[in-house]
């Protein structure tokens, strides 16, 4: 019982270690060359979006969609429903998963896609789920559409990332009846709070991006406040609690022992 409590604490303890990231998903309609010749991880300032502006066969699609979702999280993506359809969608096999891009790389993204969309000839539109829009089929398109922000906490949170999920596939069976060859990119938004103090600590430390590649002990924090919470409880309660135990069981003594009363003759006793 106390080996399972002190892993859950770890567990939920080690969770702020990614607040400094958040959640990309690259899909296509077909199998896509781009995706393909994406990086198995980021560890720069580049995100996806970078190398998918870059790419000479971006221009090849019909439409380019980026989905924005404010608040969202790697852990809320695993809480979808399994049987939802945007489920199915960030598990299909045309589909790169990063759920822990770093915040920095979110400083750089948009700007690498206005040159893309002038270049490729692609039509700017930005939209909210619910609105009705217009598209002339006789150009190709860049389309942003802005998911509103996930909020809340607990279960509540988990039941509106469901509900903002079944609104998302809705919007993309729209769009693919419309663009049949495109390419999506969900991300999430960092908050203008964690942009910031990104911000300001590049200002103030122009050598952090050399030293944040150096691996997992350099680029996350993992002795966050909750990591130092579980291990104090850990040390100075359930430790203790488990040796006291321990003790208290080792020095039960069995009522029966070997030793004869004294004055005690098995002879006199057995001629009786």
């Amino acid at each position: 019982m106390a080996s399972c409590l002190f892993l859950l604490i770890c567990l939920s303890a080690f969770a702020s270690a990614y607040s400094g990231t958040y959640p990309v998903v690259a899909l296509s309609s077909e199998p896509s060359s781009i995706l393909e010749s994406l990086p198995a991880s980021f560890e720069n300032s580049y995100s996806p979006l970078h190398y998918i502006a870059n790419d000479d066969d971006i221009c090849s699609h019909n439409a380019v969609i980026i989905v924005e979702h404010p608040g969202v999280h790697a852990s809320d993506l695993r809480s979808l429903a399994p049987s939802s359809s945007l489920a199915r969608r960030f598990t299909d096999s045309f589909t790169r998963n990063y759920p822990y891009v770093p915040t920095d790389s979110y400083l750089d993204s948009a700007s690498h896609l206005t040159p893309m969309a002038s270049q490729c000839g692609f039509r700017t539109i930005t939209f909210t789920p619910g609105a009705k829009v217009t598209f002339d089929l006789d150009y190709k398109h860049l389309v942003y559409l802005k998911m509103p922000l996930l909020s809340s906490s607990g279960g509540a949170r988990r039941k509106l990332m469901n509900h903002h999920g079944e609104i998302l596939s809705i919007e993309l069976d729209n769009l693919a009846s419309i663009f049949p060859d495109h390419i999506v990119i969900y991300t999430g938004i960092p908050s203008s709070s964690e942009i910031t103090k990104r911000q300001e600590s590049i200002s103030h430390s122009p050598s952090r991006m050399a030293v944040a590649q150096g691996g997992i002990l350099k680029r996350y924090q993992l002795l966050t406040p909750g990591l130092i919470s579980a291990l104090l409880i850990v040390l100075f309660i359930l430790l203790p609690v488990v040796l006291f135990g321990t003790s208290a069981l080792a020095s039960i003594k069995s009522p029966l022992k070997g030793d004869y009363a004294k004055g005690y003759n098995a002879r006199e006793k057995k001629v009786q």
